[in-house]
C-alpha cells in the first residue's frame, strides 16, 4: 500500500483523537474558552520554536505582516471551534471543517478568477448538503438559524485564510519556516490577547483546571503529530489525495463517540440511537465524497 495513504489516514485518526480531547476539556474542565490559550499558546511556542531551530529562515519585512494576519486568523479559527465544541456534539462540529476547502475554492474563484469543472461545483454542493445534514435534527429551518453553523463558517474561513497565506509564503520559504513563524506568532498573540483570562485562570486554578491544562497539552501535542503525519503523507502522495483521505477523521470522530457512549456514558454528550447514527453516517459519507470530487 502507498505510504502516502497510510500517513494520511494516520493524520485523520490523530486529529479525531484531538477533537475528542478538545470536547472533553471545554465541557468538563475549562469554563472559559479564552483560558485554553495558556496551554495552547505554550505548545504553539514550543512547536514553532523547534521548527525554526530545525530549519528556520528569516522572513522579509513585508512578509511579517502576512505572518501576523495568518496567526490572527488561526487564533480566530481555534477560538470559534472551541466555542462550537462547547455548544454542540463534537461528531456534528468536526465535519463542518469540510467547509474549509470549499471556501478556499470560492476565494480562489473570486480573487484569482479561476473557473472550475462541473465535478468540482458538484462536490461543493455535496459537501454543503452533508454539512446541513450533520446538523439536522428534523427541522431544516433551524439549521440555517444554528449558532454553531454560523460559528463554524467563521472558523472554516479562518482556516481557509491561513491556508492561503501559508501557500503564498511557501513560495518563498520552506515548510518548517512557514509553520514555525506562524505557530510562534500565534503562541505569542494568544498569550497577549487572552492575558486577563489566562491570569485569572492561573490565580484561581483548581484541581479540575490542572487536569484540563494537561489534557490540552496532550491534545495540542497530538495535533502536532497529526500535522507531521500529514506533511509526511504529502512527500509520498498527491496533496489533493492526501487532503481527501485525511477526511476519514470525521468517520473516526463518530466511531469514537459511539464507543465512548457505550463504555463511558456521560463523558461526552452525544445523541446515540439508530436514526441519529444513520443520519450522521450518511452526512459523513456525503462530506468525504464531496471532498474527493473537489480534490
Amino acid at each position: 500500500m502507498n505510504l502516502g495513504i497510510i500517513f494520511a489516514i494516520a493524520a485523520g485518526f490523530l486529529w479525531s483523537v484531538t477533537n475528542l480531547l478538545d470536547k472533553t476539556v471545554v465541557t468538563k474542565y475549562i469554563r472559559k474558552v479564552s483560558q485554553i490559550y495558556l496551554p495552547l499558546s505554550l505548545v504553539s511556542l514550543l512547536m514553532g520554536g523547534v521548527a525554526l531551530i530545525y530549519d528556520g529562515q528569516i522572513p522579509k519585512i513585508g512578509h511579517l505582516l502576512l505572518i501576523v494576519i495568518a496567526a490572527i486568523l488561526w487564533i480566530i479559527m481555534g477560538y470559534v471551534y472551541f466555542r462550537s465544541a462547547q455548544l454542540e456534539e463534537i461528531s456534528r462540529v468536526a465535519p463542518l471543517f469540510a467547509l474549509t476547502p470549499v471556501l478556499i475554492l470560492i476565494f480562489s474563484g473570486i480573487f484569482l478568477n479561476e473557473i472550475f469543472s462541473l465535478k468540482i461545483y458538484l462536490g461543493i454542493i455535496i459537501i454543503l448538503v452533508g454539512s446541513i445534514l450533520i446538523l439536522s435534527r428534523g427541522n431544516l429551518k433551524q439549521i440555517f438559524k444554528s449558532r454553531v453553523l454560523g460559528l463554524m463558517i467563521v472558523s472554516a474561513t479562518g482556516a481557509a485564510g491561513t491556508a492561503i497565506i501559508e501557500k503564498y509564503l511557501s513560495n518563498y520559504y520552506n515548510y518548517w519556516s512557514v509553520f514555525g513563524w506562524i505557530y510562534l506568532m500565534a503562541g505569542l498573540l494568544g498569550l497577549v490577547v487572552f492575558y486577563r483570562s489566562i491570569k485569572e485562570y492561573i490565580i484561581l486554578r483548581h484541581e479540575s483546571d490542572r487536569r484540563g491544562f494537561w489534557l490540552m497539552i496532550v491534545s495540542e501535542g497530538n495535533s502536532g503529530l497529526a500535522n507531521f503525519a500529514y506533511i509526511t503523507a504529502m512527500s509520498f502522495w498527491y496533496i489533493s489525495l492526501v487532503s481527501a483521505a485525511s477526511t476519514i477523521q470525521y468517520l473516526f470522530v463518530f466511531l469514537w463517540t459511539l464507543l465512548l457512549a457505550k463504555l463511558k456514558p456521560g463523558l461526552i454528550n452525544e445523541e446515540i440511537n439508530r436514526k441519529i447514527a444513520f443520519q450522521k453516517i450518511v452526512a459523513i459519507i456525503f462530506i468525504i465524497g464531496g471532498i474527493f470530487l473537489i480534490t
